[in-house]
């Protein structure tokens, strides 16, 4: 399994400003990609080593909930893995 990125989209800035965080994977050669359900105000902070680094209210639950994502997809990816199955977004998205 590769890495589980986070990257903003500054093209799909909300009506607030908010720029909605995307999870990027790869399973045996498939990348996926999804939204996380989270957006975050650039200005308020910076994205620095696929976290959130500022000192606005809500950035370390937001970091806490990306770590958790993390460990989710890495789990949903093993599981796949070891039943000999190839793993969907949609699996990904509910897992």
């Amino acid at each position: 399994m590769g890495k589980v990125i986070f990257r903003l989209n500054p093209h799909k800035k909300d009506s607030e400003g908010k720029l909605p965080v995307f999870c990027t994977s790869t399973s045996s050669g498939n990348r996926f990609q999804y939204y996380t359900g989270r957006s975050v105000l650039r200005r308020n902070g910076i994205w620095l080593n696929n976290d959130l680094n500022g000192t606005s209210p809500g950035f370390q639950e937001g970091n806490a909930y990306l770590d958790t994502l993390e460990e989710k997809v890495k789990k949903a990816h093993r599981e796949a893995m070891l039943k000999g199955i190839v793993i969907t977004t949609e699996e990904l998205k509910t897992h």
